[in-house]
């Protein structure tokens, strides 16, 4: 899989008083997902492997299990200045993206531009999505908006909004959907977070 995800687990051993926490690392099904003898396991295809620490002391086993999706995509492991093959949007204005370090060492997407009106840029997967399950993770972090609001979406080919999240220039952040992508459009059937999110929800791995 070009440009696999990689991700790294960590395994516990208790009591902490134990003298040899050292474990081993298998995957079930390699050919989905491999595990090195640090934990870190990276995709190689899509389907469902189970990742398992076995304690070197008493052969003790904790096992998780990790969904590897049709496509996947990931900047977290592209080089500084890769532009995540990024493009044009809906909208008449476009912005930059580029791949950045941030103090930590991590690897971010940096999304600026400048300038009136409205601007955009979009990421396009050039193998279809469908009837399929679609997991984004990200962290995402807006500096002061100064004139209307500004969103991250997930849309279809045929540009209707299926999530978005909002910021407007109070710095209040909200969820919702758009309908279909357009200029000077706002976020419809909106919640804001903090109440919202504080209600019970399944959780997603």
């Amino acid at each position: 899989m070009k440009n696999a995800p990689m991700q790294r687990m960590e395994a516990t051993v208790l009591p902490d008083s134990a003298t040899n926490t050292d474990v081993t690392w298998t995957s079930d099904t390699p050919s989905v997902a491999t595990v090195d003898e640090y934990g870190q396991v990276t995709a190689v295809s899509a389907g469902v492997a189970t990742i398992t620490a076995t304690t070197v002391d008493g052969g003790y086993e904790a096992s998780m299990k990790v969904y590897v999706p049709a496509i996947s995509e990931s900047f977290d492991n592209r080089d500084t200045g890769n532009t995540w093959s990024m493009g044009k949007s809906v909208t008449g204005g476009t912005l930059s993206a580029v791949v950045a370090e941030d103090s930590d060492g991590n690897h971010i997407l940096q999304i600026s531009g400048s300038g009136n009106g409205d601007r955009a840029i979009a990421k396009t997967f050039t193998k279809a999505v469908s009837n399929d399950k679609v997991i984004v993770d990200f962290d995402w972090n807006v500096v002061t908006v100064a004139n209307g609001p500004c969103f991250l979406t997930i849309t279809d080919s045929a540009n209707h909004c299926y999530f978005g999240l909002q910021e407007d220039s109070n710095g209040v952040l909200y969820y919702g959907t758009l309908g279909t992508m357009a200029n000077y459009n706002t976020l419809a059937t909106t919640e804001q977070f903090g109440s919202a999110f504080n209600k019970k929800k399944p959780g997603i791995m």
